[in-house]
C-alpha cells in the first residue's frame, strides 16, 4: 500500500492509529535513511522477516526521500508473495519519480489521502449516489441523505479554516502563520527535493 497526499493532512497519524504494532521506519531519521541507502534490500528484508510473525506490515514514512528503494521492494515482494509486506507514506508519489527504479505495477495500490472534506468535518454519512440509483433508478432522491443548510459565516469559516486537521483547530493568527510557513516549506524544500529526482529536460 502506498499512501500519498499533502504534508500535515494526517497520513502518518492515520497509519500509526490503524497499525499500532507495526514496525515503523521514518526516512526523516538521517541514520535510518543512510542505513537503507547503503544496503536497501537486506535492510528491508530483515524488517519484513521480523514483522512476519505479527502479520503486520513494515511502515516506511516519508518514503519520497529515498525513491531508489523501489527496486529493493520489488525484489522482496517477488521473492515472497505474502500480501501486505509494506505500507509506504509520503507527500510525493515515489512511483512517479524519475529516480524510482521500478513502478511496482500490479504489486502496489496507491491511496491518495486528501484534507478533510466538509462531510468529514461534520461527520456526515457518505452520499451513496450510485447505490441509490441502483436501488431505484427512477426515483433515487428519497434514498439520499438530506442536504445540510449553511449560512454565509459558516461557509466562510469552512473555506478559511480549510481541511488540514491540525491547522483547523488553531486560532486565526496562528493558522495564518502556519499556512504561510507551510507554503514556504513546500516551495523551498519539497518542490526542490522532488524536482531533483527528475531528469533535466534537453534543449
Amino acid at each position: 500500500m502506498n499512501v500519498v497526499g499533502p504534508r500535515q493532512e494526517g497520513k502518518s497519524t492515520l497509519v500509526r492509529d490503524l497499525l499500532k504494532s507495526a514496525a515503523y521506519v521514518t526516512l526523516d531519521d538521517d541514520a535510518a535513511r543512510r542505513s537503507l541507502e547503503e544496503d536497501p534490500c537486506n535492510q528491508l528484508k530483515a524488517l519484513s522477516d521480523q514483522a512476519k510473525d505479527s502479520a503486520l506490515p513494515v511502515v516506511i514514512d516519508e518514503v519520497q526521500r529515498l525513491p531508489e528503494l523501489t527496486f529493493a521492494l520489488k525484489r522482496i515482494v517477488d521473492q515472497d508473495n505474502r500480501r501486505g509486506h509494506f505500507v509506504l507514506t509520503g507527500s510525493a508519489d515515489i512511483f512517479t519519480s524519475g529516480k524510482a527504479y521500478d513502478s511496482l505495477a500490479g504489486r502496489v495500490t496507491t491511496l491518495t489521502l486528501r484534507p478533510f472534506s466538509t462531510a468529514e468535518i461534520y461527520r456526515a454519512a457518505p452520499c451513496r449516489i450510485l447505490d441509490a440509483v441502483a436501488a431505484d433508478p427512477k426515483n433515487p432522491l428519497p434514498l439520499l441523505p438530506k442536504p445540510r443548510s449553511y449560512d454565509r459565516p459558516e461557509i466562510i469559516d469552512l473555506v478559511v479554516r480549510g481541511g488540514f486537521p491540525e491547522m483547523r483547530q488553531l486560532p486565526d493568527r496562528d493558522r495564518m502563520g502556519r499556512s504561510s510557513n507551510y507554503v514556504d516549506s513546500i516551495i523551498e524544500r519539497d518542490v526542490v527535493a522532488t524536482a531533483s529526482h527528475f531528469p533535466t529536460p534537453k534543449r
